[in-house]
């Protein structure tokens, strides 16, 4: 079976509408181009379960070197930060993803804590 063509556009939209059923905070880069930050990525999910910095592409266009430098960069930070395309709607990945940021980390008891 055949999967239909999934826009930059359209996967954006699916993934802030679930990111909404969610609950979950989004910042949608409009165009860093015209800003300081360069090839920032396009979104940024945040959630009780922590934040998630998401550069989109379709299926076939690729990030410029300043996209993958950010993400890179902050992947190199300990953030959570990644490409998203198509497929990764098609998959499950990007829901599976949400749903575990709108849950809080596990929390070790205070005894292990210690």
């Amino acid at each position: 079976m055949t999967r239909p063509t999934m826009t930059e556009s359209q996967l954006q939209a699916s993934i802030l509408d679930l990111a909404r059923t969610h609950r979950l905070l989004a910042f949608h880069v409009r165009d860093s181009r015209k800003s300081v930050g360069v090839g920032f990525p396009d979104l940024v999910l945040a959630g009780v379960g922590g934040v998630l910095f998401r550069e989109l592409k379709n299926a076939t266009l690729q990030p410029t070197p300043e996209q993958m430098a950010w993400l890179g960069t902050l992947d190199a930070g300990g953030a959570d930060a990644a490409l998203w395309r198509p497929e990764h709607w098609y998959s499950g990945e990007v829901a599976a993803t949400l749903a575990r940021l709108a849950k809080p980390r596990m929390q070790l008891p205070p005894e292990v804590a210690k």
